[in-house]
């Protein structure tokens, strides 16, 4: 049988510290990342202690100001807003950073459909919980390094229901053609993705904001680029994704929709296996033609520990849509716990 492994998708970012500057001041990044300040001129330190900024989660620091070249770094594992200073230069030199709980492939997409109505899907790799926003957008991205656009594409906020979202979850969500997204599966959202290009397009799943994204996952129904000019069709793959482990296109090729096919219904195994059969184009039904949301597969996701023997699986059966009304919407919805 074949082994999948996967590389550890913590990040290290890096922050410059200098004569009256911190850089980049503002940061948003995930649960269990690291963040390294190196000094590059000047006399200065880290200080973000709770006993300077009270609503920092934790502390952090390097003890007093001091000149020459040194680094200093910090896992931040736990979430929430951050601020800091240096103290001989306090009232300007300030940072902040953003720890989102949910990490790059904490969840992966499972179907688009980008003609009418548009609609997509994810399944849960990491546990959500409860009340956590998600935000989802079509909006590409540049190689500049920042959306392409802020403006005349869509997004939609999510909420995951109060109780969270164990692994193997599955959630849909349909434009309702009416301004709005019906949700399958548990939670709730706010806008809608209405304008799935069918001549290319992509979706992105982030915390943060779209100046400061911490992405998620990302599907696209066309390949990313790696050279040229993005545009709302044509998107290049943020830095913090990586193609086969948290991203993917559905085909070499453009195709206008796609949905992972679970063969028997069930895939079973370590979070790398079923993340491996996701990310696999060969596992996917695509076809310029609409695949109605009622026809996707409804697939049980039985998913054990992160490395190799299964530790405790869960299995979650998310229903079976049994159809689809005149507007795109589910009308029922079985569902097995």
């Amino acid at each position: 049988a074949a082994i999948f492994t996967l590389a550890a998708s913590a990040t290290n970012h890096q922050v410059q510290v200098g004569s009256n500057f911190f850089s980049p001041a503002v940061l948003s990044i995930s649960v269990g990342d690291t963040v390294t300040w190196t000094q590059v001129s000047g006399t200065h330190n880290v200080n973000g202690s709770t006993s300077i900024f009270p609503s920092n989660p934790v502390s952090f620091g390097n003890g007093s100001s001091a000149g020459g070249t040194w680094t200093y770094s910090f896992v931040f594992a736990t979430a929430g807003t951050y601020a800091y200073q240096c103290d001989p230069h306090a009232a300007m030199m300030i940072g902040s950073i953003t720890v989102h709980s949910l990490t790059q492939g904490s969840l992966a997409f499972t179907a688009i459909s980008s003609d009418a109505p548009d609609a997509f899907q994810f399944v849960v790799l990491k546990p959500i919980a409860g009340n956590t926003v998600i935000k989802f957008t079509d909006r590409s991205w540049g190689s500049a390094g920042a959306f392409y656009s802020t403006t005349g594409e869509d997004s939609v906020v999510y909420t995951a229901p109060s109780a969270g979202l164990p692994v193997g979850s599955v959630v849909t969500m349909i434009d309702n053609t009416t301004g709005g997204t019906t949700v399958v599966g548990g939670g709730s959202a706010v806008g809608v993705l209405s304008g799935l290009s069918a001549s290319g397009d992509h979706i992105f799943a982030f915390q943060g904001s779209l100046s400061q994204p911490n992405f998620i996952a990302a599907l696209g129904n066309s390949p990313f680029v790696t050279t040229g000019t993005a545009s709302s069709t044509v998107s290049y793959l943020p830095g913090t994704l990586t193609l086969g482990v948290n991203a993917m296109s559905i085909a070499p090729s453009h195709i206008d929709n796609g949905v992972f096919q679970c063969g028997s219904g069930t895939i079973s195994g370590t979070e790398a296996i079923v993340r491996a059969s996701l990310y696999n184009q060969a596992n996917w039904i695509t076809n310029n033609n609409l695949i109605p949301v009622s026809s996707w597969p409804a697939c049980t996701f039985t998913i054990g520990g992160g490395g190799g023997t299964p530790t405790g699986p869960i299995v979650r059966t998310i229903g079976s849509i049994r159809g689809v009304n005149n507007d795109g919407v589910a009308d029922s919805l079985n569902k097995v716990v």
